[in-house]
């Protein structure tokens, strides 16, 4: 006789479906307790003594519904479950809870009440499955909750995973810091709706790739753009909807961090589109971006891509969740407006990186004025009282008035620097052909001489008050025959 599945290869096969780690199996064990109704999920996680290498036993708890007795029989069946082909919520294919259980341990525990004091309980083994003396799940059966997972609950379900062969941590403190970090991005949006999960007495914070919300990440994040809408025809009379939306992280700002604390923000090396279904992250990575490569100034901008479970054949979601593989009809639908978005983020990254390097190049003097011009009464008031007023303003904003910048030129007189004011940018040009230039500034720092950034400072500084308290005055011939005189005095103690 031939049956249709081999139970005990299959069993043994089936734990190397592909999830990417312990976090993510853990995770499906997540899904199920949300969606059961709980508003808390603790997650416990034991050393057990006395075993070289480190073993672990690992208990998900919840206070959701509940599972009566036959329904919880069904639960560990592959492919068992009440809700399967469901598009409401997490769960679809009834795979969740046997697949990712097995997928890091031999035995599995799963105690669940629907009231107060009534705890059935079931199990899977492998081991006994390989034996044959598992062959069909039994009935499930009356327990007591272990003193370990007493719970206040009057519902939940505890599932314990026992004897795990698939631990990739040795270290305790390494599991629960990335068990942290991956359930916090995966389920940011329910922790931020107030579902509580927690990890040997901590509670995990959400992480949001885009850091619009705040948890373990700051806020930084701005939306770039409106949020793109696109339908997508399901039948003749219902259509679901996919949006898409891009954020830009503050570079002039946290680009002076560290590597370390970028690193440590999660910005460094984390380019690419958070892909949500129904809210849970599914997956990250570059997805949709045509023939755009991935660069190092893509590190500062997310892309969000977010869709409802009736579309899942339309990104080719798998029955573990935690992967896409995108159709052609969707490519056909994201990416040329994807891509396109992406490019445009990428220059102005790369935009804004080079207007920073030219600002940090800057003689520092010009930045000592622009900062503190606010507190000077602004130029062209028209009368006494406007201008009071603007200057209280731009007190009260720290905005500053004026752009402040020098250039060097050849200028015919004799004055050692001309200035020209316009809209909000005072230029000041100093007279290359001026003794104080030849024989001073430009020789200041040359080997031998007289070396001094903050004497040349002091010197630009006194030069751009005195155009700034030039422009209050008003442009006049006088004025301008004043500056001439000085600077012929000036060429006279020089010569």
């Amino acid at each position: 006789m031939y049956s249709l599945v081999q139970t005990k290869n299959f069993i043994q096969s089936t734990r190397d479906s592909g999830y990417k780690n312990m976090s993510f199996a853990i995770a499906e064990l997540v899904d199920n307790s949300l969606e059961a109704g709980a508003d808390c999920v603790d997650i416990k996680i034991k050393r057990l003594m006395d075993y070289l290498p480190p073993k672990f036993r690992i208990a998900v708890m919840d206070n959701g519904s509940g599972m009566p007795p036959r329904v919880l029989r069904l639960a560990l069946q592959f492919g068992g479950s009440t809700r399967y082909g469901s598009r409401g919520s997490f769960g679809r294919y009834g795979m969740g809870l046997p697949n990712s259980s097995l997928s890091q341990c031999r035995h599995l525990e799963v105690y669940s009440w629907s009231k107060p004091g009534v705890v059935n309980w079931n199990y899977l083994d492998i081991d006994e499955v390989v034996d044959g003396t598992y062959s069909e799940i039994p009935k499930s059966k009356r327990r007591h909750l272990p003193d370990d997972y007493k719970s206040d609950s009057s519902s939940g379900t505890i599932v314990v995973w026992d004897n795990i062969d698939r631990m990739q941590y040795q270290n305790l403190k390494s599991l629960e810091k990335h068990l942290h970090l991956v359930l916090g991005r995966i389920f940011r949006l329910e922790i931020a709706e107030g579902k509580r999960i927690i990890i040997n007495n901590e509670s995990i914070e959400l992480l949001d790739p885009l850091y619009l919300i705040k948890g373990h990440n700051p806020i930084g994040g701005k939306q770039y753009g409106k949020t793109m809408k696109f339908s997508v025809k399901m039948d003749k009379t219902k259509q679901s909807n996919i949006f898409v939306r891009f954020v830009e992280l503050p570079v002039a700002k946290w680009s002076k961090l560290s590597n370390k604390e970028k690193r440590n923000l999660g910005i460094i090396k984390n380019a690419g589109v958070s892909v949500l279904r129904k809210g849970r992250e599914i997956d990250y990575g570059w997805y949709f971006m045509g023939k755009k490569r991935k660069e190092n100034y893509d590190d500062w901008w997310r892309g969000e891509v977010s869709f409802d479970p009736e579309l899942d054949e339309l990104f080719g979601i798998t029955h573990t969740k935690q992967k896409i593989n995108p159709t052609a009809k969707l490519e056909e639908i994201l990416t040329p407006h994807i891509e396109s978005t992406a490019r445009k983020l990428n220059k102005r990254v790369v935009d804004t990186f080079v207007r920073l390097n030219e600002e940090s190049n800057r003689p520092v003097e010009l930045k000592m004025a622009e900062e503190t011009d606010h507190l000077i009464e602004p130029p062209d008031f028209s009368d006494e009282i406007s201008s009071k007023i603007l200057l209280n303003e731009q007190r009260e904003s720290g905005a500053s008035t004026l752009k402040y910048d020098i250039e060097f030129r050849r200028i015919r007189n004799s004055a050692l620097f001309e200035y020209s004011y316009q809209g909000s940018e005072l230029l000041v040009t100093l007279n290359t052909n001026h003794p104080f230039y030849s024989k001073i500034l430009h020789i200041m720092n040359q080997p031998g001489k007289v070396k001094s950034d903050i004497l040349k400072s002091i010197i630009y500084l006194m030069v751009l008050a005195l155009a700034r308290a030039e422009i209050l005055m008003k442009p006049s011939t006088m004025m301008r025959s004043y500056r001439l005189r000085w600077g012929n005095v000036l060429k006279k103690y020089l010569s």
